[in-house]
């Protein structure tokens, strides 16, 4: 049996993880195939919502507030911006967390931080920008990591979430060093480093997120090139991501990440325009990211289990939230499994989201980024890691403390 000694027993000697299989308990090798679930699925090609439709289904989402429409940021926006920078620092000042060296964050830490958020009682004038290349979005305005637990390091607390290169941001908020600015996306707010960023116009801002032409990212990541022939790497974009078109030839397409600011694609990474919406578009999509890397918030340029299902609906043009919880608010309420469709129905636990692939036997299974589950062992849970995407039934983690997938469950949704 291979053991995954993780920094916490490296370091502290307390915590052991054991490996899991590569294939899970009660999933065969078939069930790794999207066309194995779309052959059960009782109508793979059935267009769930029209293009006119998805953009009405946006629009809910932003209307409830689990999105935000950048093109209508108003006052109110800002001061819950500010509430929010309040909140965060406050939460993380009154709690215990652990610096990188596995010691308690200090007072004088937090101290420092504060002083350097700037949220002066004065009229704050919204920016607009875009970001440059691969940005990670954080809590606080800092680089250094927190977290629940000491060297739990794969766990920063600080990070919110991982913004593509060329993704659209309004800045709220600079610190008064410069260096950090307060951002909110189409679906999270935090501090990026300002660096990162291409300040634009508001019309230059509202152009490229109007482009009529545009090409989305239907591979796990694709490569970003700054010339035509493929020789000179920038970056890599995203399942989802979105870019205005600039030009187009046999085998590269010419983006703008950024007004006068264009990159090379292959042509096998995009589709111009968005995928229709079907479940075999979205099962097509989520098994092109079988076995990616887990990536708390995005560190490390990877992604956790809700960046996964919002990268894959947003191939077909559905800007879903951040956050798993909630993701687990959007679209309709369904009562059960038996009753949802394969495909596009999501299955929301506390800290975790799944999309719901079918049922073998009488058994749900799913698709979904997971680091880990834990198994019962003589009376003892065992935690076992995964650390990707995988294919499982949900009564995995039956027997341990916090219950099986399915046990968990607080809410299925289809999106739509």
């Amino acid at each position: 049996m291979f053991l995954i000694f993780s920094s916490a027993l490296l370091w502290a000697g307390e915590k052991l993880n054991y490996s899991a299989p590569a294939v899970l308990p009660h999933t065969k090798k078939e069930m790794q195939r999207p066309g194995f679930w779309i052959a059960k699925h009782p109508s793979p090609d059935k267009v769930i919502l029209t293009a006119d439709r998805v953009q009405r289904f946006n629009q809910q989402l932003s209307n409830a507030a689990l999105t935000k429409d950048l093109l209508d940021i108003n006052a109110f926006d800002i001061k819950v911006g500010a509430t929010q920078i309040e909140k965060e620092l406050k939460k993380f000042a009154r709690g215990d967390y652990f610096d990188r060296e596995g010691k308690l964050a200090s007072r004088d830490f937090f101290q420092a931080i504060k002083e350097n958020i700037n949220l002066e009682d004065k009229e704050v004038i919204p920016r607009h920008a875009f970001v440059l290349r691969q940005s990670d979005q954080r809590l606080l305005p800092t680089d250094a990591p927190l977290t629940a637990q000491p060297f739990d390091l794969e766990f920063d607390e600080v990070q919110n979430s991982s913004l593509s290169a060329g993704e659209p941001v309004v800045v709220f908020y600079e610190t008064l060093d410069e260096k950090w600015v307060y951002t909110q996306t189409f679906a999270s707010a935090g501090w990026v480093k300002k660096e990162s960023l291409e300040f634009v116009s508001a019309d230059e801002f509202k152009t490229l997120l109007n482009a009529e032409k545009v090409a989305v990212v239907i591979s796990a990541k694709a490569d970003l090139y700054r010339d035509p022939a493929f020789t000179q790497f920038y970056d890599y974009a995203r399942m989802g991501d979105r870019f205005s078109v600039h030009a187009t030839a046999s085998d590269s397409v010419e983006i703008l990440i950024a007004p006068g600011q264009s990159l090379f694609v292959k042509r096998e990474d995009i589709h111009m325009g968005f995928l229709s919406y079907t479940p075999r578009h979205i099962l097509e999509q989520a098994f092109k990211m079988l076995n990616e890397p887990y990536g708390w918030g995005g560190m490390n340029g990877e992604q956790d289990c809700s960046a996964f299902l919002k990268g894959v609906f947003a191939t077909v043009g559905i800007v879903l939230p951040r956050n798993s919880g909630e993701q687990g608010k959007s679209g309709t309420l369904i009562k059960n499994l038996s009753a949802a469709l394969p495909g596009i129905t999501v299955a929301q636990l506390k800290g975790h989201i799944i999309l719901y692939l079918g049922m073998i036997d009488g058994q749900p299974y799913g698709i979904h980024e997971i680091f880990a589950y834990r198994e019962n062992i003589t009376g003892q849970d065992r935690p076992r890691v995964l650390n990707r995407v995988v294919v499982s039934d949900l009564h995995l983690g039956t027997g341990s403390k916090k219950g099986s997938l399915l046990e968990r469950i607080v809410a299925i949704r289809e999106i739509r």
